[in-house]
């Protein structure tokens, strides 16, 4: 659904149909993507977590440095497409 009104609000917008297909091409890529990490991070902790007794604070402790190299990935994306379009211009 979110899909469908993000289309309609890029369609509206008057945005051409090359910009669409660029977007909705990595769109998919980053569904892709991120069922991919969602399902490694998991099947990761859940083997961690039953080898090993991890308590709340480790748990925590875990969760924090995930999240935070989630986030570093993630500013290294962006980086990733202002250096790409800056290349290309």
């Amino acid at each position: 659904m979110a899909e469908f009104i993000s289309r309609m609000d890029r369609q509206s917008a008057g945005v051409s149909p090359t910009i669409r297909r660029v977007e909705d091409s990595l769109e998919k890529r980053i569904v892709d993507l991120e069922h991919r990490l969602n399902k490694s991070v998991e099947t990761t902790i859940n083997q961690f977590h039953t080898s090993t007794k991890m308590d709340m604070s480790e748990r925590h402790q875990l969760e924090n440095r995930l999240l935070e190299k989630v986030h570093n990935a993630m500013a290294a994306y962006e980086n990733r497409i202002v250096r790409v379009f800056n290349d290309k211009v």
